[in-house]
């Protein structure tokens, strides 16, 4: 589980979450479902010599703002809490 927690927090995900009727024995189980979580398009938040990957801010004609580039930081988190998934604004905003 160490390994599995280290690459999801050393990178940023596309994340996609499906919450889908539970069946047992192929009836529906009432008031259960089973939760899919999809990670894809994985994005990494630390350069091969260790450093945080800087990316330029942008407007909407794809401008540069600011004067140098800035840590690149996540839209959103997700958390495991026991036997629950909470997601929440990111934060390192």
């Amino acid at each position: 589980m160490v390994a599995l927690e280290k690459m999801v927090e050393s990178s940023f995900w596309k994340v996609r979450a499906y919450r889908n009727p539970f069946f047992e024995k192929g009836i529906e189980v009432a008031g259960e479902s089973a939760i899919s979580i999809d990670l894809a398009e994985r994005v990494p938040r630390i350069d091969g010599s260790g450093q945080v990957i800087r990316v330029w801010l942008k407007d909407e004609a794809d401008n540069r703002i600011g004067d140098s580039p800035v840590p690149v930081t996540p839209n959103g988190e997700i958390h495991f809490d026991d036997d629950q998934i909470k997601v929440a604004a990111s934060s390192r905003r």
